[in-house]
C-alpha cells in the first residue's frame, strides 16, 4: 500500500505538472506550431506515465507472490507455458527502472528547454519538432548512463602467487567489458543478442569438419571433429589443441563454437569439438578416451579446453578426479554450469517462464539424443515417448537415468530403482507437482556435483560468469568460497552479461564475445608462460653439463645472459644477485628462486619441452 499511494502521488504531480506545461500560453512553446494543438501529446504523456505505473505495481506483487526462495513445487503449474510468466516477462522489460528513469528524464528535459526557449532553431521549428527534441534527450540520457553505470571493469579474484599473477598480466583478464548499446540487459544479451547471431551465421559459409570416430569404454561410438579451414595449411605436430565442449543441447554448429572456432583458428591453434551425447553428468570416462585419442595422434602438442554452460559439468569432475595429472595445460569455463538440480530450481523460480520451457526443451533434445546412439539403450518406443513427455528437466533426466542400464556414482555401478509402481513411475508426465523426484535409489547421484568438486582442481582453470546469468545462479551453481580458496582457480566476474552473452558492440554477429576473447587471452598468457618456462629449464639442464656456467657465480655472469634468463623467467636480476649470496653458483641461486607455482617437472612436460611455436 504506501508503494502505491507512492505512485498515485508521483502520478499525480507529474500529471498536473504536464498539464500546466503544455497550457501555458507561450510564443516560444508553439513555435512552429500556430495551432497548438496540445491534446493528443497530454493524452501520449499520460497515457504513458499510467501505464508505467501500473505496469510498476504489478510487478511489485508479482515479486511477493513469486519469492526467489519459493519451493520447487509451488512454481510449476500444468501449462507449459502459463499466462503469468507470459505477463510477468513483459513488465519485467517494460517496467525496468532504465526504461522509465530516461524516458521520464527526457520528456521533462524537452518540456522544460522548449519552456525556457533555449534550444537550437532546428528543434523548435518542424512540424516533428517534440517528438526529434525528446529523441535528442533519450539518447544523450543513454549515452551518459551507459559511460558510466554499464560500462564495466571485472572482478578479478584468485589467490595471488607468481604465476597467476604473470598469467593475469600476460591476458589482460582486467580489461573492460562495454555491452552491446541498447541490448545491455540480461533478456537481451541472453537471447535477442543469440538469435541475430544465429540468423548472421546463417547467411554466411557453413564450417567445414572432419570427423573421427572412437570406442569409448562401453562400446558406444563418439566422434571428435576437427575443424578444417577452406585453404588449409600444414601445422606442425605440436600445434596447440584447443577443445570444445558445448553446453546442454548444443551441437559444434552453436553460434559461440563457431566463434571460437575461428578465434581459435586465427591464432594458429587445432581447434577439435568433442561431440559428446552421453547425458550423465557424473561420467567422465567418454572425455579421457577422447583425451587418449587427440594424444595418440599429437602426442607433443599441448591441449586447453574451453566449456561453455552443462559443458563445464563435464570438465570440473574430470579434472577433480584427475587430480596433478591431467593432461590439460589450462581450462576456462563460460558460464558453467556445475548444479543442475540448482540450475532447474532457479530456473523455475524466476518470473520469466521462457527459460524454463527452453531448458525442458534441451534436455528433452539430450534425451532423444542419447538413446538413439546408445548401443545399450533398452528403451521401447512407447517409454522413450512417455519420457520425452515429461514437461520437468530434472525429472525427465532423473526418469532417462533409471532406463539406462545402468550409471556410474563414485566408481560404482547403481541398479535401476525400485520399490516404484509404473504408474508412480509415469506419473511424471500427467502429475508434474506430486511425482516422485528424486527417485529414492538415485539420490547418491545427486550428493555429489560438481559444484562440490571444484576443491580438488590442481589444474590452471580460469572461471567467467556474469552476476545476472538467467539460466546458471550465480550465487547458487558455483560454490564461489571454494573456487577463490583455490589457488590453481581463476575467477572472472562481471555484472552484466547473461548466460553465454558478453557481447560487445556489433562484434556478437561474427566475431568473439567478451567472454570468448579473454578465454583465448588466457589459454594463450598460459601457453607463452609454459613454453618460456620450458625453454629456459632446458637451458639449465643443458648449463649444469656445461663447465661455462656451472661453476660461475651470478656476479660473474655477463649482463645479457643474466637478463636473458631474468626475462624468460619473471625473476628479477637483483633478486637472483640477492640469492647469489649465500649460493655456492648460479644454479643453487636458481634453484631456491620462486617460480612459477607449479612443479618445474609439469611445466616442462605441459609445454612441450621447449620454445617452438609457442614465441
Amino acid at each position: 500500500m504506501p508503494f502505491l499511494h507512492a505512485s498515485l502521488g508521483s502520478l499525480h504531480a507529474v500529471t498536473r505538472a504536464v498539464t500546466q506545461l503544455f497550457t501555458r500560453k507561450s510564443s516560444t512553446w508553439n513555435n512552429g506550431n500556430p495551432s497548438g494543438s496540445k491534446k493528443p501529446l497530454l493524452l501520449a504523456g499520460l497515457t504513458f506515465t499510467a501505464l508505467l505505473t501500473a505496469l510498476s505495481i504489478y510487478k511489485l506483487k508479482v515479486r511477493n507472490k513469486m519469492s526467489y526462495r519459493s519451493t520447487l513445487h509451488s512454481v510449476h503449474s500444468h501449462s507449459d507455458f502459463p499466462a503469468q510468466s507470459v505477463l510477468a516477462s513483459t513488465t519485467s522489460s517494460l517496467s525496468s527502472p532504465r526504461l522509465r528513469n530516461i524516458t521520464l528524464s527526457s520528456f521533462f528535459l524537452t518540456s522544460l528547454f522548449r519552456f525556457l526557449g533555449i534550444l537550437p532553431t532546428k528543434f523548435r521549428t518542424g512540424k516533428n519538432n517534440f517528438l526529434t527534441t525528446t529523441m535528442f534527450f533519450y539518447v544523450s540520457s543513454w549515452m551518459i548512463y551507459y559511460r558510466f553505470y554499464v560500462i564495466e571493469s571485472p572482478h578479478l579474484n584468485y589467490v595471488r602467487t607468481f604465476y597467476n599473477v604473470q598469467i593475469c598480466l600476460r591476458s589482460r583478464l582486467s580489461r573492460k567489458f562495454y555491452p552491446f548499446p541498447f541490448l545491455t540487459s540480461t533478456h537481451s544479451q541472453t537471447v535477442l543478442c543469440t538469435v541475430l547471431a544465429d540468423s548472421m551465421w546463417m547467411l554466411l559459409r557453413p564450417l567445414n569438419w572432419r570427423e573421427e570416430s572412437f570406442k569409448s569404454w562401453d562400446g558406444n561410438t563418439f566422434t571428435l571433429d576437427y575443424y578444417t579451414p577452406p585453404s588449409p595449411t600444414p601445422k606442425p605436430p605440436s600445434t596447440p589443441i584447443l577443445l570444445l565442449l558445448y553446453g546442454i543441447g548444443g551441437t559444434r554448429n552453436d553460434h559461440y563454437i563457431k566463434r571460437l572456432t575461428l578465434a581459435s583458428e586465427s591464432r594458429g591453434w587445432r581447434t577439435v569439438v568433442f561431440s559428446y551425447w552421453r547425458l550423465d553428468w557424473m561420467e567422465t570416462r567418454d572425455l579421457a578416451n577422447a583425451l587418449k585419442r587427440i594424444k595418440e595422434k599429437y602426442p607433443d602438442a599441448p591441449i586447453s579446453c574451453v566449456a561453455c554452460s552443462a559443458g563445464a559439468h563435464v570438465l570440473v569432475p574430470y579434472l577433480s578426479k584427475c587430480g596433478d595429472s591431467s593432461p590439460f595445460v589450462c581450462c576456462v569455463s563460460i558460464s558453467g554450469c556445475l548444479d543442475f538440480e540448482r540450475t532447474y530450481k532457479f530456473v523455475s523460480a524466476t518470473q520469466n517462464g521462457s527459460y524454463r520451457l527452453m531448458l525442458n526443451r534441451c534436455m528433452r533434445r539430450c534425451v532423444s539424443r542419447h538413446h538413439e546412439r546408445d548401443i545399450n539403450s533398452t528403451l521401447t518406443e512407447e517409454e522413450k515417448v512417455g519420457l520425452e513427455s515429461i514437461k520437468r528437466a530434472d525429472v525427465m533426466y532423473d526418469r532417462h537415468l533409471g532406463r539406462c542400464e545402468g550409471f556410474m556414482v563414485d566408481g560404482e555401478w547403481m541398479k535401476k530403482p525400485k520399490g516404484l509402481t509404473e504408474e508412480e513411475w509415469w506419473g511424471a508426465v500427467t502429475d508434474i507437482k506430486n511425482c516422485v523426484y528424486p527417485t529414492p535409489s538415485h539420490e547418491p547421484h545427486y550428493d555429489n556435483p560438481a559444484r562440490n568438486m571444484v576443491k580438488n582442481i590442481q589444474t590452471t582453470l580460469l572461471m567467467i560468469h556474469s552476476r545476472d546469468d538467467t539460466m546458471v545462479s550465480f550465487n547458487d551453481a558455483v560454490d564461489w568460497e571454494e573456487v577463490e580458496r583455490n589457488q590453481h582457480i581463476i575467477s572472472l566476474q562481471t555484472n552484466r552479461g547473461g548466460h553465454i552473452g558478453f557481447h560487445e558492440w556489433l562484434g556478437f554477429l561474427t566475431g568473439t564475445s567478451w567472454a570468448e576473447a579473454a578465454a583465448l587471452d588466457f589459454v594463450s598468457a598460459v601457453l607463452e608462460t609454459n613454453a618460456q618456462t620450458g625453454f629456459l629449464l632446458d637451458v639449465m639442464e643443458r648449463s649444469k653439463k656445461s663447465p661455462k656456467y656451472r661453476d660461475q657465480s651470478i656476479a660473474e655472469l655477463k649482463p645479457e645472459v643474466l637478463a636473458g634468463f631474468s626475462s624468460a623467467s619473471g625473476v628479477s636480476s637483483s633478486h637472483l644477485r640477492e640469492r647469489d649470496s649465500s649460493a655456492e653458483n648460479f644454479m643453487d641461486a636458481w634453484q631456491t628462486a620462486p617460480h612459477l607455482g607449479e612443479s618445474p617437472q609439469r611445466r616442462r612436460s605441459l609445454s612441450g619441452g621447449g620454445g617452438g611455436i609457442f614465441f
